[in-house]
């Protein structure tokens, strides 16, 4: 029989002779159709409406996948997302399947079994001959033996390290290739980063990333950034998708859902959004919630919206990038992260200047800038000396070269990390250094969140930490910080709020290497700097009386005596003839 273009073998079906030709149009042959349509009549053939129902969407994400080899897709939850992705891959490897190789990943097993690999297994088994064997103990189709590549392989991504869930499949090479990422939302980069490294394995590559969308900075939202960036991209003007600075973004909304706005969409839809689900979200949540913006309108909540305490937008606008303009000179200040404890991956010093910033409403007012990139102290094991001793001297040079003295230094101290400090007084610096420990409850400080200056740390911050990176918040937010450097800013904005409200607290630094493969070390020294800038400088973000003078006040009150008057070290005073705060001299 002649189709296509084609004499095939009689005998041949229907089903075969679409998949065939699916194959020959993304190699670039005429066959008198797009490729996406050839998928999406195979699939009408091998599993009818009672089997598998083929909704509009289901034709606009295989045109998608067809069309751009490298997109993400984003959109509501109960959307069929998993099931049609799954649908795409088993068809593009039925098409040439020996030599295809196709892999699924999702966060877990058990996420696997529950959605896209499930879901693809579902479907595999009711395809009568069909090539390969399924095998659940290695969650794999294989085309072959059990050392074959041709296949399609389900890989869980998010516990154990990215060696060890790639490891089997990175290095496969074959003629086509395919990668899906199912929950890009909540997988780790650095898996992400790993698996698409398989780009390079083939004559052709195909990725797919999906997932609700949650925040700009995780994953997903890294690779659906527009080339353009963000800027005011709004779901009732992006239309279905726009250009990425890695290819494409799919985006299906869940006010256009095919349940919600064909007439009885409900009832030929079930297992999709309904309107009915749209309202009952909006109503407990509200419409402007992270929640419906993710799993009913399918897109990014507005920054400010996402559990994210920083974000990109919010440090452009308060200037925390660019460069600062001072009234005086500067004190040179630093702040550590030793790293090799508390669960830290890298050892990093950053370095500032704190003094009084001319603001940009031409106002004098006490703040930081960080000068330069962190710098990242390497973890030499070889070293006959003890790594304590080593990471002490190492970090004593950075200290000498940018001329900070102890005084000027915050230092990570959390758990066993004192003891570095404690040599690093005792062999370089002397006496001084700020030791910040990060863990524990907030202190008697004032919160600085609300307004009211008797709201104090403990009662509204759920611990040390969230209370340490809302110091450098809040000097931003005063627009008081500048020179950010973008990788501190990214691990920054990549550090999310629990969902509680009260006390807030940041999410656990457990939680947050799980779902990024690594630690906010950067941004932690930054932290330390600040809490310097802060604690010991007594510099306010909020303008107002500095902790330490409150703290001095309370101590001279309950001693029924006056503050000294002379000045200390420790106090900032806000002289009206020069409208410029003084800055302690650091020891």
């Amino acid at each position: 029989m002649h189709l296509y273009g084609v004499d095939w073998p009689a005998g041949t079906s229907a089903a075969t002779m679409e998949l065939g030709a699916y194959r020959l149009a993304r190699d670039g042959f005429k066959t008198g159709k797009p490729a996406w349509r050839h998928m999406y009549d195979a699939c009408g053939l091998l599993f009818p409406e009672d089997r598998y129902v083929r909704h509009p969407w289901v034709a606009r994400r295989m045109q998608a996948f067809c069309e751009h080899p490298w997109q993400t897709w984003i959109g509501p939850g109960s959307t069929a997302k998993s099931t049609d992705a799954a649908m795409c891959i088993l068809l593009h490897w039925l098409s040439a399947p020996s030599c295809t190789t196709c892999v699924v990943c999702s966060t877990t097993v058990t996420m696997l079994e529950k959605r896209i690999f499930g879901e693809l297994i579902r479907y595999y088994s009711l395809i009568p001959d069909a090539p390969g064997t399924y095998r659940r103990s290695e969650s794999a189709i294989l085309l072959g033996d059990e050392n074959s590549k041709n296949g399609i392989f389900g890989i869980a991504v998010l516990r154990g390290t990215v060696r060890e869930a790639l490891g089997n499949i990175i290095g496969l090479h074959n003629t086509y290739v395919g990668l899906i990422i199912d929950e890009m939302q909540a997988t780790r980069r650095a898996a992400v980063e790993a698996a698409t490294n398989l780009s390079s394995s083939g004559l052709e590559f195909v990725f797919l990333g999906m997932g609700n969308p949650e925040s700009r900075h995780d994953p997903l939202g890294l690779y659906s950034e527009p080339k353009t960036g963000w800027g005011e991209l709004h779901p009732d003007t992006c239309g279905d998708g726009w250009e990425t600075k890695y290819g494409h973004c799919e985006f299906f909304d869940g006010y256009q859902c095919p349940a919600v706005v064909e007439p009885d969409g409900r009832r030929k839809y079930p297992f999709l959004l309904s309107k009915q689900a749209i309202d009952e979200t909006r109503e407990k949540y509200g419409p402007d919630s992270p929640q419906f913006w993710s799993q009913r309108r399918g897109f990014f909540p507005p920054e400010g919206l996402d559990r994210a305490l920083f974000g990109e937008g919010f440090l452009a606008y308060n200037r925390c990038h660019e460069e600062p303009k001072w009234a005086s000179e500067p004190i040179p200040v630093a702040g550590i992260d030793p790293a090799f404890s508390s669960m830290g991956d890298r050892c990093i010093v950053v370095t500032g200047l704190a003094g009084n910033l001319i603001c940009e409403d031409g106002k004098v007012r006490p703040g930081l800038t960080f000068t330069g990139e962190p710098h990242s102290i390497k973890l030499d094991a070889t070293s006959s000396e003890p790594l304590t001793y080593r990471l002490a001297a190492d970090i004593a040079r950075v200290l000498k070269l940018h001329n900070i003295s102890s005084g000027g230094v915050g230092i990570d101290c959390t758990g066993s990390q004192g003891g570095l400090a404690d040599i690093l007084e005792k062999e370089h610096t002397g006496p001084g250094l700020h030791r910040v420990q990060f863990g524990g409850r907030a202190t008697d400080l004032p919160a600085g969140m609300t307004g009211d200056e008797d709201e104090i740390g403990r009662n509204y911050y759920g611990n040390r930490v969230t209370e340490l990176w809302h110091v450098l918040f809040r000097f931003c937010r005063a627009g008081l910080v500048r020179g950010v450097p973008p990788e501190m800013a990214r691990e920054l904005c990549e550090r999310q709020l629990t969902e509680k409200l009260k006390p807030v607290t940041v999410e656990p630094k457990t939680r947050m290497k799980l779902r990024l493969g690594k630690s906010p070390d950067i941004a932690d020294a930054g932290v330390c700097l600040a809490s310097v800038v802060r604690e010991v400088m007594g510099f306010d973000p909020e303008g107002g009386e500095s902790p330490l003078v409150r703290e001095q006040k309370k101590a001279a009150a309950s001693l029924d005596r006056e503050l000294p008057t002379d000045d200390n070290y420790l106090t900032d005073y806000y002289s009206e003839e020069d409208d410029l705060y003084s800055i302690p001299e650091l020891m």
